[in-house]
C-alpha cells in the first residue's frame, strides 16, 4: 500500500465569493451608468426627434433606478420599480400618449425654451388627441466586452483559497 501525505499550504475551491461578487456587481453597475452618460456604447443611441443626443438622463428617473446587488455566489444589476417606458427604451416600440392640459403646458414650455416647431405643433393639438410615438431601441442594460474580461480577471485570481494542512 502506498500512502502519500501532503503538508503545507494547499489550494481548494472557495465556497464564498462575496467579495468578488460585490466587486463585479459594482463594476457592472458602473458600466450601465456609463452607457447613459455616453449615450450608448459601443454604438451611440439614435438621436431624439429634436436632434439632440439621447442620453436618457433628463429627469434622472430611469438613471436613478439602476441598482446593483450581490451575494456569496451572484452579482446583479437591475432596474428598481420599473415603469413601462423604461422597457420601451431598452427594447424600442411605439407608445400612444394622450394630449392633456398638463402636457400642452409642457409642450408650450419646451417650444419657448427650444424654439423647435415640433413642440409648437404638439402644443396646438386638441386635448384628447392620441399621438403615435415611435421610440428607437436604446439598450442601456448591456455590458461591454471589457466588462466580461474584467469578470474573468476578478474570478480567475480568486477561485482557489489556500489552507494549512496538518
Amino acid at each position: 500500500m502506498l500512502e502519500i501525505t501532503l503538508t503545507g499550504k494547499l489550494p481548494r475551491v472557495k465556497s464564498d465569493f462575496s467579495d468578488e461578487m460585490r466587486e463585479i456587481a459594482y463594476m457592472l453597475w458602473d458600466s450601465v451608468k456609463t452607457n447613459f452618460l455616453e449615450g450608448g456604447r459601443p454604438t451611440k443611441w439614435a438621436r431624439l426627434s429634436t436632434g439632440e443626443p439621447a442620453h436618457l438622463i433628463r429627469s434622472g428617473k430611469l438613471y436613478g433606478r439602476i441598482h446593483q446587488h450581490s451575494g456569496k455566489d451572484f452579482a446583479e444589476v437591475f432596474v428598481r420599480d420599473p415603469e413601462p417606458y423604461m422597457f420601451v427604451h431598452q427594447h424600442g416600440g411605439t407608445t400612444h400618449p394622450t394630449v392633456t392640459e398638463r402636457s400642452k403646458k409642457f409642450f408650450w414650455r419646451m417650444w419657448y425654451e427650444t424654439g423647435h416647431e415640433m413642440w409648437k405643433a404638439m402644443a396646438l393639438t386638441k386635448i384628447g388627441t392620441k399621438f403615435n410615438v415611435v421610440i428607437e431601441q436604446r439598450k442601456y442594460m448591456m455590458f461591454q466586452e471589457e466588462d466580461l474580461k474584467q469578470i474573468e480577471k476578478i474570478l480567475g485570481t480568486s477561485v482557489f483559497e489556500t489552507y494549512e494542512s496538518s
